[in-house]
């Protein structure tokens, strides 16, 4: 992905917001596009049998989109993974700890080895990428067949694909490449491309095989421009590495290598993770208390205490109770945030239960030795998100996740099980090498097709090249970030072909997802689950980051907003499993990086903290009940409370992730102890199926 702004990008450029605001991704000059402003009259070189048909009409004084500067699509981000100064978080795109799953060539080397830039090297991503490369190549900057061109680009003006010509209008289009080759015969001119594209890196027998294209292709300048397809979907232009093929066929990927048993009923646990730290002591709130603390004050009363100017204590906020009598909590009833009367109704519907003071607990601790007992690092997002998502505390090297290591448990028991990311990689859904299955990535913008301009006019199939540039490389002499590239990439191929096969297939949902990018996301959970059976899985587990809670400042007003997006989203996720017949074979889990400070800071936010309140959701939870228990002192003289209301949990993410690995089939202690190794060093009550989950359904 660094070839891609090094060798296509201006420093000039902007994104299709409408503000024009300049973004700088390269300072490196680039022979490969320039908008028009910076054409050189060298390259228009008419009698180049590389160059485009010239076209009547074309006239280089005759320019409507002489612009200085180069026009990007908005979801540019999206498509590849990355966007310039749009971080998604202080800690950049990756994380630091990051592993590539599968056959890849960091996960083969051996656990110490990370590589956090694989993180944006999914399926979603490497098509967005690819069919952004092809389309600049064929058509020029625009958004032709997935073009990352936006502003005033000819495919633009139709909002379809209908002025997509190849090597057509290039001139109007924000930019297009410029270089022709001074060679002519096939092999020299494979030379000259490789050393621009790949700084020489491309192999002999690439090259070679690169350069048959010219003898299969219509005509020179199509050959020309597969060729240059051919080359930036090698190993060596998304890598530094030199890259030596072994001969041998890669593997085919196996997505489901055990078919779905008809004794099997299906089953989907949907894991997200509301990264940021959610305010959980606004999510649920004391209601009706009569239990005090020796200071003699209710829950209630130590809570108006503590939160102050960040109470939920107006009568409209403190609307939604409910009754929570029968959970042996301090209080008989609570209050649900106003924002949220989905949560509400699937609690008074039994539905939904929610487990009071959890988070992430390595053992047993108290205020005075919390610090030195417990081994991950408290109150920083990226450390607290990745325990969440390992559950793993000791581990050694802690390349794998507890919804990983659960489908390695479920695959063994002959179970049709998928791991499946939405949106960005994360350690949450690899499990051990060799024991389980790559995990499927998928996009919330839905499955795109690979190439579609490719299969829509007829053009020439570069298909056969990329898997021969892209085969098993040697394990002692070809570089590992290559292999990764090549390996991740066929992968991405295949699952791209099924998820678009089944997406496309009349899966009609009746909900509408409109409530912004949570309800994009779970609507792609909900599209997968409808369509499992044509997947053919009886065990789908689902990772969904939903992020945008650090909330700082201004904490109330900007949790309600995301209260609402969250509600909305889990309305319709709830109504279409419902209106599927599918609500009792769904589990929703919701946790978050760590609870908030109970007290306020001065930007009227609050900061990091630790033990917070949580929730899951289905049609087969008991729910109507609150699991562990509120604590009946959050005073910084009670025995929870460390400074500012960071309060020490009761329950760790096993006490709940236990009873959800035993209703996904997990069930002996052996079972359990792989996917949680540390569900028992923890201390705290490992709530069982029966407890959380009612059987019979």
């Amino acid at each position: 992905f660094s070839d891609f702004a090094s060798h296509l990008f201006q420093s000039r450029a902007y994104t299709d917001n409408g503000d024009h605001k300049p973004i700088a991704f390269t300072e490196i000059a680039s022979n490969l596009i320039n908008s028009r402003h910076y054409q050189s009259g060298d390259d228009d070189d008419d009698d180049n049998e590389y160059h485009p048909p010239k076209q009547s009409g074309d006239d280089d004084d005759d320019d409507d989109n002489n612009n200085e500067f180069i026009g990007f699509s908005s979801s540019i981000g999206a498509a590849i993974g990355q966007m310039a100064h749009e971080i998604p978080t202080v800690f950049s795109f990756f994380l630091p700890d990051y592993q590539p799953s599968g056959g890849s060539g960091v996960s083969k080397a051996g656990g110490s080895l990370v590589s956090p830039e694989a993180q944006v090297i999914s399926g979603p991503t490497i098509v967005g990428s690819l069919n952004g490369f092809y389309s600049l190549i064929k058509y020029g900057l625009g958004s032709c067949f997935g073009g990352l061109g936006g502003g005033n680009s000819i495919s633009n003006r139709g909002g379809n694909n209908n002025n997509c010509r190849i090597g057509m209008n290039l001139q109007q289009n924000a930019g297009h490449l410029t270089f022709l080759p001074s060679s002519r015969t096939p092999t020299e001119v494979v030379d000259e491309l490789a050393t621009l594209l790949t700084a020489g890196r491309l192999s002999a027998d690439s090259r070679l095989a690169v350069s048959q294209i010219f003898s299969q292709a219509d005509n020179p300048y199509s050959a020309y421009l597969s060729v240059q397809q051919a080359i930036v979907s090698s190993p060596e232009f998304h890598s530094t590495n030199r890259v030596r093929l072994s001969g041998e066929r890669r593997p085919d990927p196996s997505n489901n290598p055990t078919p779905p048993s008809d004794s099997n009923p299906y089953k989907a646990l949907v894991y997200v993770l509301l990264s940021g730290g959610m305010d959980s002591y606004n999510l649920i709130v004391p209601h009706t208390c009569s239990e005090t603390n020796p200071s003699g004050q209710t829950v209630l009363e130590q809570y108006y205490e503590q939160r102050t100017s960040i109470a939920i204590i107006g009568e409209d906020e403190r609307s939604r109770i409910i009754d929570a009598s029968s959970s042996g909590q301090p209080c008989s009833e609570f209050v649900v945030h106003e924002d949220l009367p989905t949560v509400e109704s699937l609690y008074k519907a039994g539905d939904l239960a929610f487990f009071a003071n959890m988070g992430v607990l390595n053992a047993p601790v108290t205020k005075d030795n919390y610090y030195s007992v417990t081994e991950t690092q408290l109150f920083a997002h990226n450390t607290m998100q990745l325990e969440a998502q390992r559950i793993d505390p000791y581990s050694s090297d802690g390349t794998t996740g507890v919804l990983g290591r659960m489908v390695d448990v479920l695959l063994a028991k002959g179970y049709a099980a998928k791991p499946i990311t939405v949106d960005s990689a994360s350690l949450a859904t690899v499990g051990v090498p060799g024991n389980g299955t790559d995990p499927l990535f998928v996009s919330s913008r839905g499955a795109f097709e690979f190439n579609p301009g490719q299969k829509e006019r007829g053009e020439f199939d570069i298909g056969p090249f990329i898997t021969e540039l892209n085969e098993a490389t040697e394990t002692m002499h070809s570089g590992l970030f290559g292999e990764t590239w090549s390996s991740r990439l066929q992968l991405a191929l295949r699952d791209n072909e099924e998820l678009v096969d089944v997406l496309s297939a009349s899966i009609e949902l009746t909900q509408p997802f409109d409530g912004g990018s949570y309800s994009s996301e779970l609507k792609t959970v909900a599209s997968l689950i409808v369509a499992h059976e044509r997947r053919g899985t009886d065990r789908d587990i689902f990772f969904v980051d939903l992020g945008g809670w650090d909330h700082h400042n201004n904490m109330k007003t900007e949790l309600a907003d995301h209260f609402q997006s969250l509600d909305i989203a889990l309305s319709d996720f709830t109504l279409e499993m419902k209106e599927q017949n599918l609500w009792n074979d769904v589990t929703l889990v919701i946790v978050s990086d760590f609870a908030r400070t109970l007290t306020a800071n001065s930007g009227e936010g609050s900061d990091h903290a630790w033990a917070g309140n949580y929730f899951l959701t289905g049609g087969s939870v008991s729910g109507g009940q609150i699991h562990g228990r509120y604590p009946s002192d959050i005073t910084e003289s009670g025995p929870y409370n460390i400074g500012r209301g960071r309060l020490i949990p009761d329950l760790s993410w096993e006490s709940m992730l236990n009873s959800v690995a035993m209703h996904m089939g997990i069930e002996t202690n052996d079972e359990l102890n792989y996917c949680m190794p540390n569900r028992v060093k923890a201390g705290a009550k490992l709530f069982t199926e029966a407890e959380v989950f009612d059987v019979s359904k």
